[in-house]
């Protein structure tokens, strides 16, 4: 007879016991670094010229807390390479090479080494301590969760025509002393006001930012709750909260996520449907370089972006992207000046494409490596359709390619910085982490009955919790 979830035999509850509280204390860990995420960059402080936030904070003693975790879980057969774990350590070597190549060893280290920090950092976080069954979507839900208080949090902001956290923050001289926006200037700035009303904005840097992790969120919410009306209902909410960021990049980012689900749903009969729509997004893409000499332009505006908009966008890709063709190994240097008043279209020196930026700060080369980073997390095959994951696993995985998907899209038009830079790698740490725990189960689920067991490590105490699952998910199917 197999035994239900959590019937675990008397003798091995105190191993369930200690491994389950490292587990809660995990989980604890990863929900406490994305509320400081969150945090307002007003309750940030200086040390010199160096900027500390709490998120910088909890980062930089994450290998300090856990590093003996880390080491120990290497040396444990409940753990395998995914790809993306290496490509993401050759990110981070390869940011701070370029930068101390470009700017030299000390601002390099500096500007760089914190970039490198904050995003594979977070990585690895999420990478390495999503082992239970079920953390990694206990951790997603709370991520939407989070967005859901932001989101209402930023609707006080056309509601009251004011940017309330930037106001707060000025009240009480968190900039030192320093306004960081004085009205009569933004209220002229299509990026704080539009249509009639203050873009929403909240807790975080720019209405952009908003609308692009709302965005996600949305996406997300649609697949990781339990209940589909409350996950279409958080969706909905989120989406309200994009609508008033007035982002287009972000509302068309959505829209491609519907069409990919649209798409999913209607070709699950076709076993290569992923590699027919890559190899058709690449055709699109090489189609409209060739026949279009603007073809981000063309492509923005083809999906609704607004000419003015689309033209802007073409004009930052033309201008700087020249510029990185002269330096494709290290880019120009993180932070570094860039002739972009020699085009008279652009208005200031702002990069609104993420892949254009990581280009400029290092290189084509790094911009590659880090989009290989990111999607490497799906190199290990789909596991939605797993027998050995929980349904919100599986869910959780279909959630992870649409979004992925949608920032690669988005990353285009849209500069990911503060909070959603350390979202995307947030997003492939956790698909990394389903891959593994697809690839482990599997494995313990093929030998957990042969004579060999004990040898192969399946009565270790970090088994035990996926030892009973599998038991469960055998049952059900």
């Amino acid at each position: 007879m197999i035994h239900k979830l959590g019937s675990a035999s008397r003798s091995s509850a105190p191993h369930n016991l200690a491994f389950a509280r490292p587990q809660r204390r995990d989980e604890l860990y990863l929900k406490w670094l994305l509320v400081a995420a969150f945090l307002p960059q007003g309750l940030s402080f200086f040390i010199g010229d160096f900027r500390i936030t709490v998120f910088r904070v909890l980062l930089i003693l994450f290998p300090l807390i856990w590093g003996r975790l880390l080491i120990n879980g290497f040396r444990s057969s409940a753990r395998i390479l995914v790809p993306s774990d290496l490509m993401m350590a050759a990110v981070a070597i390869w940011i701070v090479l370029s930068g101390i190549v470009t700017s030299g060893l000390s601002a390099g280290v500096k500007s760089s080494g914190i970039g490198a920090v904050e995003f594979v950092g977070v990585y690895y976080a999420f990478r390495f301590l999503l082992r239970s069954p079920d953390s990694s979507t206990r951790v997603m839900r709370f991520f939407c969760i989070t967005m859901l208080i932001v989101t209402a949090l930023a609707l006080l902001d056309p509601i009251l025509g004011r940017l309330v956290f930037i106001d707060i923050s000025n009240a009480f001289g968190l900039y030192g002393g320093v306004h960081k926006l004085v009205y009569p200037v933004y209220l002229e700035s299509e990026s704080y006001y539009r249509g009639g009303l203050v873009r929403a904005m909240g807790p975080m840097d720019h209405s952009i930012l908003f609308g692009s992790a709302c965005a996600w969120a949305g996406i997300i919410a649609v697949f990781i709750f339990a209940s589909w009306r409350v996950g279409i209902s958080a969706a909905c909410f989120v989406l309200v909260g994009l609508w008033f960021s007035q982002s287009r990049g972000p509302l068309i980012a959505v829209a491609v996520a519907i069409s990919l689900m649209i798409y999913h749903a209607a070709t699950q009969w076709l076993p290569s449907r992923g590699t027919i729509l890559a190899v058709t997004a690449v055709l699109v893409g090489i189609l409209l370089c060739v026949a279009s000499g603007s073809p981000l332009a063309t492509l923005t505006q083809v999906l609704g972006v607004g000419g003015e908009t689309a033209w802007y966008r073409e004009a930052i890709w033309s201008t700087a992207g020249s510029l990185v063709m002269h330096s494709p190994l290290f880019g120009l240097g993180p932070n570094s000046p860039w002739d972009w008043q020699s085009n008279p279209a652009l208005s200031s020196g702002s990069v609104d494409a993420f892949w254009l930026k990581m280009a400029m700060d290092a290189g084509i080369v790094g911009s590659a490596m880090v989009f290989l980073a990111i999607v490497s997390a799906f190199w290990r095959g789909a596991v939605d359709k797993s027998s050995v994951l929980t349904a919100g696993e599986r869910q959780l995985s279909r959630a992870l390619a649409l979004v992925v998907a949608a920032a690669v899209f988005l990353g285009f038009t849209v500069d990911f910085y503060g909070v959603t830079y350390s979202l995307l790698p947030m997003f492939a740490g956790v698909r990394a982490s389903l891959a593994e725990c697809a690839v482990v189960r599997r494995r313990l689920y093929a030998g957990m009955h042969a004579p060999c067991a004990k040898a192969l490590g399946a009565d270790r105490p970090e088994f035990l919790a996926q030892r009973r699952i599998l038991q469960t998910l055998r049952h059900e199917v």
